[in-house]
């Protein structure tokens, strides 16, 4: 029996699982800080539920806590590995997770993360969950792929409760510098440089112009209003007083043409603010919406568990 025993402990330390009735040890959690490794770290086997298999992959357990403040759980997929980002990008496209509805205390950012890792795990593709921690406030989660041919990338899905955004803008990478906010860019604007954060300040330079410009544009919309209804009513009391007849023709007609100057100078602003218009209608086409994050504090560091 003895032997048996051994027998039955060598296999399985070969199969990389401890032995029915052997503890499991826990695995030091991995050295993180900007970037993190790339490499898998050790992991820790989860115990198996009755009729679970772990033939396909390893269950993690992170020293990370959900809204259920329960341990986050990772599956990592033994046939996952890197891919290129066109790949990862595809992905997340078809990918579900940026539609699941943020509910506080619920399904918060790690609930994003883990279902974005385990998902893309399962598709095999390697992935990462991030943590973040910024020099005041909560914390945030997001996720990290290591490309073949644009190296690591941060990507975040996490919606917003509330927001009037539409859920597909949520699928966006994230850029993180120390000592510098968290940003996020939808795939579209990210993809010219999916791990600079230069790039995120160049787009943030531009939805700060756009939100300038909308400003300008909604107060000169309203003034333009205004002053097309007190023109309209001036244009209402001299139509009524030549039709009355009341008060001298020389007035009255150079009265007429006063007004005639101010509508075709109003028309020519109206033309100008709508050209004007258009133009941020591109530039917001070009740009899309700023996303924004909870925290706007500056980030102090995060890890990366693989």
């Amino acid at each position: 029996m003895r032997g048996l025993f051994w027998l039955a402990l060598v296999w399985a330390m070969a199969a990389g699982r401890p032995a029915a009735g052997a503890a499991s040890a826990a695995s030091p959690a991995p050295a993180g800080g900007e970037g993190g490794s790339t490499n898998r770290a050790p992991s820790r086997w989860a115990w198996r539920m009755a009729g679970e298999t772990n033939a396909d992959y390893q269950e993690r357990v992170l020293p990370v806590t959900g809204a259920d403040d329960q341990p986050i759980r990772l599956r990592n997929y033994h046939a996952a590995t890197n891919a290129t980002l066109a790949r990862v990008v595809s992905f997340l496209r078809t990918n579900p997770v940026n539609l699941a509805r943020f509910e506080p205390g619920k399904f918060v950012c790690t609930e994003y993360a883990r279902a974005l890792h385990n998902a893309a795990e399962a598709a095999g593709l390697r992935c990462a969950l991030v943590t973040v921690q910024f020099e005041q406030g909560e914390g945030h989660s997001l996720n990290a792929f290591e490309t073949t041919d644009q190296g690591l990338v941060y990507v975040d899905c996490t919606g917003s409760p509330g927001a009037n955004t539409p859920a597909a803008e949520f699928d966006t990478f994230g850029y993180l510098k120390t000592g510098r906010p968290y940003g996020r860019l939808q795939l579209d604007l990210g993809l010219a440089d999916p791990s600079g954060y230069e790039r995120y300040e160049l787009v943030t330079r531009m939805w700060t112009q756009g939100e300038t410009e909308e400003r300008y544009l909604s107060q000169a919309g309203r003034q333009l209003l205004a002053e097309d209804r007190a023109l309209r009513a001036e244009e209402q009391r001299l139509q009524s007083q030549l039709q009355a007849a009341a008060g001298p023709a020389a007035a009255l007609e150079r009265q007429g043409r006063e007004l005639a100057q101010r509508r075709a100078a109003l028309d020519r602003r109206h033309a100008e603010l709508t050209a004007r218009q258009a133009k941020f209608e591109a530039h917001r086409r070009q740009w899309r919406l700023r996303i924004f994050h909870s925290n706007p504090a500056p980030v102090k560091g995060w890890r990366t568990w693989w």
